[in-house]
């Protein structure tokens, strides 16, 4: 071969190969077939240099003597998959009010959104379990991709969740591979990256209306909870010398409180095709669908849990003290029920740093809201700002799964979630339903427990209008 021929090669070749490089980088989830068309280049390019007989020779810039693409300078591109997805996170803000969620049990630090490489290791995750489910496998579409993509998340990710007969945190690759790969029963449903369980967790946080504001505790183990209330003690004044004094009486000072942990599940339909979706499509889906459901359930449960199947929530804790409304549930509503609300909490706990906050439905809300200023004047006597869901300087919270008439003032971080390590998963085809529909189930289970730690602040009107 001539040596312009050899040049022109060689030219052709390695600008087939630099275009399909720059597909793939541009794209992680390219096809198989573009993947092959750079290696097909490379190959051509590195034999397009090889010297002929008795000359010396060598690589051009970019490709090894092997035919191998190398895309930075000399040396090999060793990067991990992950290396093609971005690791950004944002401080998230609600989306309500635009401020930061700094939950108690992150330590303080700002509520972040889901980078891209988690989002895309959620989805390899998810496939890799449907490929373990009798009857989905031949469904899934399991590129080497999705694999890199789940040996990184296995090798260099913390795991949670039950290992051992213990619910653990901190479990890496080596403890964990035995039931995530070998356990042809479970297939390691009870066990997740600890970003996937904080998911679950994130997303809620920054839309939900109660959710932010209450205390979320992390519980490592256990099936109960065991903690304790304490009360505040006397103090007496006044005793002269030689007196005898009262000595101060600390039965039920200190009461204990019992907390279940409940467990959860989130039931999700998906059409079989999806599964050959990339890792990325099918992660970004499923994160905000089960997201958007959670936030619902967990502000209804710490609302209005009824601490028997679920955890108790605000309205059905005992101890409460009970406003009633000045005109029945004929109505209407008025500002000295909303007052009396109010004033039923002790100063102190109407600190701003305890969130105390009006919970009450959005129509519950409109009643408040719509009281006039008098008979012949339509102005409204809380203002015209009626988008502030505010009442008398309070924030309203809103939960339509409150019974209609019926509202409360509460400091939102007297209210204590409990959320237990360990996020279990697993899909399922069974049922004629199903297999007709061509369909599967994913179910996401998490654990949780709560309930009012102090019951001295909390005001609650249950006989208030509900027509009107």
């Amino acid at each position: 071969m001539d040596r312009e021929t050899r040049i022109k090669n060689i030219l052709a070749n390695r600008c087939a190969a630099e275009e399909a490089l720059a597909a793939i980088t541009s794209d992680p989830a390219a096809s198989e077939s573009v993947r092959q068309r750079a290696q097909t280049a490379a190959d051509a390019l590195a034999k397009a240099f090889r010297p002929d007989e008795g000359e010396a020779g060598g690589g051009p810039p970019g490709v090894s003597r092997s035919g191998q693409v190398v895309i930075a300078g000399s040396r090999p591109n060793v990067r991990g998959v992950g290396s093609h997805y971005s690791t950004t996170k944002s401080v998230g803000r609600h989306v309500k009010t635009g401020a930061e969620i700094r939950p108690q049990f992150l330590g303080g630090a700002a509520v972040e959104t889901p980078s891209q490489l988690e989002t895309a290791k959620f989805g390899s995750y998810i496939k890799l379990l449907a490929r373990k489910t009798p009857g989905l496998s031949p469904f899934v579409q399991w590129t080497e991709h999705d694999e890199a993509l789940w040996q990184e998340t296995l090798n260099a990710d913390s795991w949670c969740g039950l290992c051992g007969g213990e619910w653990q945190r901190g479990l890496r690759g080596a403890q964990v591979k035995a039931a995530l790969l070998d356990d042809s029963a479970s297939g390691g449903a009870y066990l997740s990256p600890e970003w996937f369980d904080l998911l679950t967790i994130v997303f809620p946080l920054l839309h939900s209306e109660l959710l932010p504001y209450v205390q979320v505790v992390d519980v490592p183990r256990g099936s109960a909870v065991e903690g304790a209330s304490v009360s505040t003690p006397s103090v007496t004044w006044g005793h002269g010398e030689g007196s005898e004094q009262t000595a101060f009486d600390s039965t039920g000072l200190v009461s204990q409180t019992s907390n279940s942990i409940h467990p959860v599940a989130c039931y999700l339909t998906v059409g079989q095709d999806m599964l050959a979706d990339s890792a990325v499509s099918l992660g970004n889906l499923l994160v905000s669908l089960l997201a958007e459901r959670m936030s619902y359930e967990l502000d209804r449960v710490v609302a209005v849990g009824d601490g028997v199947t679920e955890p108790e929530g605000i309205f059905s804790a005992s101890g409460a003290q009970v406003v009633s409304a000045a005109n029945g549930t004929s109505g209407p509503i008025t500002i000295g029920d909303l007052e009396t609300l109010i004033f039923s909490c002790p100063k102190q706990y109407r600190a701003a740093a305890l969130n105390p906050s009006f919970i009450c439905t959005d129509e519950g809300y409109r009643r408040c809201r719509s009281v006039p200023v008098g008979t012949s004047d339509q102005r409204r006597v809380l203002g015209m700002d009626e988008q502030s869901y505010k009442l008398l300087e309070f924030p309203a919270r809103i939960c339509n799964s409150i019974s209609e008439g019926s509202m409360a003032f509460f400091p939102l971080a007297k209210y204590r979630l409990y959320r237990r390590a360990g996020v279990s998963s697993r899909w399922s085809t069974e049922g004629d339903t199903l297999m007709r529909s061509n369909l599967a189930i994913l179910s996401v289970r998490g654990r949780f427990g709560g309930c009012v730690t102090d019951a001295n602040c909390l005001a609650k009107l249950t006989d208030g209008p509900t027509t009107g």
